[in-house]
């Protein structure tokens, strides 16, 4: 079965850092310094269908966790899919996971 798009949700998936992606590394200061904000990664045609730009903010609903996020955009992302970041709340989601994103 192919991945199918749902209307106003995203699959949520995630996106992997160098730098602060695992647990305990990325509370030690050395890797703290080298690691990038939490981000929400999309389709750079989905952020401007929202009316929004790369560093806006959006609102993330997943997995009973809200958060404010800003936004970097990709043209070759998946349609319908969003990355989330996963270094600080993010580390604590079961991804992937069917999600909404809302401009703020």
């Amino acid at each position: 079965m192919s991945f199918r798009p749902r209307s106003g949700e995203w699959l949520i998936l995630p996106v992997y850092q160098i730098f602060g992606g695992e647990e305990l590394s990325a509370q030690s200061p050395p890797v703290q310094e080298r690691s990038s904000s939490p981000f929400l990664l999309l389709r750079s045609e989905e952020v401007e269908r929202l009316g929004l730009k790369d560093g806006g903010r959006v609102h993330l609903e997943v997995g009973g966790l809200h958060m404010d996020l800003p936004i970097q955009s990709q043209s070759d992302f998946p349609r319908g899919a969003a990355g989330c970041s996963i270094i600080s709340r993010c580390r604590r989601l079961a991804l992937p996971a069917w999600g909404r994103v809302m401009a703020e």
